[in-house]
């Protein structure tokens, strides 16, 4: 029982603290997530502040080669003088406005960087692909366009445009005349990037709340160009967040890298520390509140048990005067004469009672025998047909009284091997309660029947039967059919419960069988032949 009485305690607390330790993990993993959320929120702000300055920086060049485009004529050698004297322009160009290149003109006479110019754009001129050409001149300038390729047609006056040739990402700057003319200029992409990086920091942020960690700014490649920070990520780490930077530079990325450990620590080490010291106090209260009833109901079994052993005590004391009482009420039965009508009565009553007694008793330290896990069988060979009949001759008295009729059917006279006092207490405890609860039967049926190694008994009455509500609990211990004490039915309730645990030690079942009127009960047992 305490084995029980501790798993119970114990499902007690480890259930609740189970979905609460669930809960909390899911609320810790949230508040994590959360958190991690916002850290990342930082480091996008972070970078996006840097990306603000190169944005401001790319302003400045804009406002720069607008200078240097401001070309008053087109002149080749005033062309070639401007790009000497210009840092960000590798080289200009200028586009008619019916889309055609006039400067460097193709078989014209050219310098060495003229050259390289046309080798690096030619798929520029050669895609038909001209983002500067205005729509209106975009309808005169279909034969220019390669066979089944749209023309890209934008309306600015400005922009960027980027290409990748040989080593990198290659950059233009370009500008529409009022004229209509295109004059634009391939930027310089070491000076560009120079300033760029200039841009960046030359230090770790070690004086910020955040861990120590890494801004690599990457290529369209992913090779890094630039790098800051103290932590070192290990080859192959994805970044925690990352931002591609202002046009024109969209194909170049920042990443930013953070030790694995340090996300979201900072932000969600209080929030997870405030739920595992909740459930930490949560399952000592738990304990406490288990081990308080643990002890409570230790003393209370312990208490029960004293008095379980108080009775059983009483029940061995009561046991043998009772005996001598039946055996001396029975000798004296014989000795009155037949005559003596009200002498005999008595003495039938005394008898009756006695023998009722000694089955409370009986039931009593077998029930407790059963509950102590003592109770064994001790077959002999017998005649199951001989216990019943001394069975009903217990009985007798008390069932003439009643008016109720003993019918026999069927015959178990063969020898077997069985525990006779087991026998005895079963079918008395069904009689028993015939004589309790069918005070109104006229008729008390036994038919037996036996067959190779089986004996069954079937013991019904035409009495009120037992309730439907109640026939799935009557074997159970302590359940009566009436609980109250006007009706003035004795008993404990444990004499089914005690009937049915000796057919099972016997190899067999006790059952009650459904019928329309009355009760029955089926009784089962393993019977080997006494010569087998």
């Amino acid at each position: 029982m305490k084995r029980r009485l501790v798993f119970i305690l114990g499902l007690i607390v480890l259930l609740p603290l189970t979905v609460l330790v669930g809960f909390g993990i899911a609320v810790a993993r949230q508040e994590k997530a959360r958190a991690q959320s916002r850290y990342e929120q930082v480091l996008v702000g972070r970078l996006s502040d840097i990306n603000s300055g190169i944005a401001k920086l790319v302003e400045v060049h804009q406002r720069e080669l607008l200078q240097i485009l401001e070309l008053p004529t087109f002149e080749p050698d005033r062309i070639r003088a401007q790009v000497r004297t210009s840092r960000l322009a590798r080289q200009l160009f200028v586009i008619a406005p019916t889309g055609d290149l006039l400067h460097p003109q193709k078989g014209g006479v050219l310098t060495a960087e003229e050259r390289a110019f046309l080798e690096r754009t030619e798929s520029l001129w050669e895609s038909g692909e001209s983002f500067w050409i205005p729509e209106e001149i975009a309808a005169t300038s279909k034969k220019r366009a390669i066979k089944g390729r749209k023309r890209v047609i934008r309306a600015n006056d400005s922009g960027w445009h980027t290409w990748f040739w040989g080593e990198g990402l290659r950059l233009i700057f370009w500008v529409r005349r009022p004229t209509g003319h295109i004059v634009g200029a391939e930027v310089e992409r070491a000076a560009m990037m120079s300033d760029v990086i200039a841009q960046l920091p030359v230090a770790d942020y070690t004086r910020t709340p955040l861990p120590k960690g890494r801004i690599v700014l990457v290529d369209a490649q992913s090779r890094p160009l630039y790098q800051w920070g103290a932590f070192q990520p290990a080859k192959g780490t994805l970044p925690t967040v990352a931002q591609n930077l202002p046009a024109p530079f969209t194909a170049w990325s920042l990443h930013y890298f953070v030790p694995a450990n340090g996300i979201g620590a900072a932000l969600g080490r209080s929030a997870i520390f405030n739920i595992v010291t909740g459930l930490s106090a949560l399952a000592l209260s738990l304990i406490a509140l288990a081990t308080y009833f643990y002890r409570e109901s230790s003393r209370d079994m312990h208490e029960a048990s004293r008095r379980v052993t108080f009775v059983n005590q009483v029940s061995h004391e009561l046991k043998t005067p009772l005996t001598n009482i039946r055996m001396y009420a029975e000798l004296l039965e014989q000795r009155i004469s037949e005559e003596d009508k009200r002498c005999r009565s008595y003495i039938d009553v005394l008898v009756a009672e006695t023998q009722r007694l000694s089955r409370l008793i009986t039931n009593v330290l077998t029930f407790a025998t059963q509950r102590r896990g003592n109770l064994k069988l001790h077959p002999k060979t017998a005649c199951v047909d001989s216990v019943i009949a001394n069975v009903i001759a217990s009985f007798d008295p008390a069932l003439r009284a009643m008016g109720i009729e003993v019918v026999l059917e069927g015959k178990a006279d063969r020898p077997v091997a069985l525990d006779v006092d087991a026998l005895e207490q079963i079918l008395g405890n069904i009689i028993s309660n015939v004589e309790k609860y069918a005070t109104q039967a006229t008729t008390l049926r036994l038919h037996r029947e036996q067959h190779a190694g089986t004996t069954v008994v079937t013991v019904s009455d035409d009495g009120p039967g037992v309730p439907a509500a109640q026939r799935d609990t009557i074997f159970r211990p302590f359940v009566r059919l009436s609980n109250k004490l006007t009706d003035g039915v004795s008993g404990t309730g444990i004499g089914l419960t005690i009937s049915r645990r000796l057919a099972m030690l016997h190899g067999g079942t006790l059952s009650l069988v459904p019928t329309a009127s009355g009760a029955t009960f089926k009784l089962t047992l393993k019977t080997p032949e006494a010569n087998a």
